[in-house]
């Protein structure tokens, strides 16, 4: 057997027991690790929005092996304009570069400081840090699990704003919302709360994304057929038991029972404490929630 022939042969079975691997190994590390290095160049764009395709990332393989990049969960990125939002990094998304290549790609990114004006389209942003650990899991799951991506705004304001665990409400998606909410009580070892804030949002880029003192709150109220309830009513009382209004529309029945979203709105419905409540003809109360419209439903 010749030389040549035994060297042949050996790269013949390096090649089936390795898959390649003996010749071209794809490096996999993170965008951070990556950066770090100098093993790549990146630059992040805002797309002027907020969500699925926030962020434009230009990725650059400045060497000759094949990278495999995943971006980290919540990395912030910051606007060269001090008005503009911060945006923080959804995460766990895969760039694939050869060698010297480089790639463009629109990636999920959320606005990261309520009071801040939207990001502007085009404008170029720079890494900064990691944020909470909490977040960076939360965001893994969110990622995992298709949560809303209104819902992960409002999780991101919980927590770059202090906004309370009421905030990270959808009202297009109301079975998802408070199932994600019972996620995070659990998770941050939080009360689940008894109703619920959505906040206005401004997207025109020309003033603060959350709208200062405009804010929608809602409770749900639900129950069964076999409860037996008969000639039930929502209502809406004041502090002091006088009543403000009746709920007579936005209940749902279904073949399991009957639903309703009761809403109040700080730009119509005065400053205080009301009672929601569920009760008969004779006005015996079967259901009772106690909402607030003060100083927490204004941002920080």
């Amino acid at each position: 057997m010749t030389l040549i022939w035994k060297t042949s042969l050996l790269a013949i079975l390096l090649l089936l027991v390795f898959g390649g691997d003996a010749v071209a190994k794809t490096k996999k590390m993170t965008l951070r690790t990556a950066m770090f290095k100098k093993f790549v160049r990146a630059r992040a764009v805002a797309t002027g929005t907020t969500g699925e395709t926030a962020m434009q990332l230009s990725v650059t393989n400045l060497g000759d092996d094949t990278l495999s990049i995943t971006t980290e969960s919540g990395l912030l990125f910051e606007s060269p304009d001090s008005v503009r939002q911060p945006l923080v990094l959804m995460g766990e998304d895969v760039i694939v570069l050869n060698a010297c290549e480089e790639r463009s790609v629109l990636i999920p990114a959320f606005c990261g400081n309520a009071p801040k004006y939207g990001p502007l389209k085009g404008m170029e942003y720079k890494y900064v840090r990691q944020l909470d650990t909490a977040l960076v899991s939360i965001l893994k799951y969110a990622k995992k699990s298709n949560i809303s991506k209104a819902l992960v705004q409002n999780l991101v304001w919980m927590f770059t704003n202090k906004h309370p665990l009421r905030s990270v409400y959808d009202p297009s998606q109301p079975q998802q919302s408070e199932e994600f909410i019972a996620y995070l009580s659990k998770k941050l070892k939080m009360e689940v709360p008894k109703y619920y804030i959505n906040y206005q949002l401004n997207t025109s880029g020309r003033a603060p994304m959350v709208r200062q003192g405009e804010a929608r709150i809602l409770t749900s109220m639900s129950w069964r057929h076999d409860q037996g309830y008969r000639n039930v009513y929502v209502s809406v009382y004041r502090a002091d038991g006088t009543k403000y209004k009746s709920v007579e529309s936005d209940l749902v029945t279904d073949s399991k029972g009957t639903a309703v979203v009761v809403e109040l709105a700080t730009v119509r419905d005065p400053a205080g404490t009301y009672k929601v409540r569920l009760h008969d003809d004779a006005n015996n109360i079967l259901q009772e929630k106690v909402v607030t419209i003060g100083p927490e439903l204004h941002w920080q």
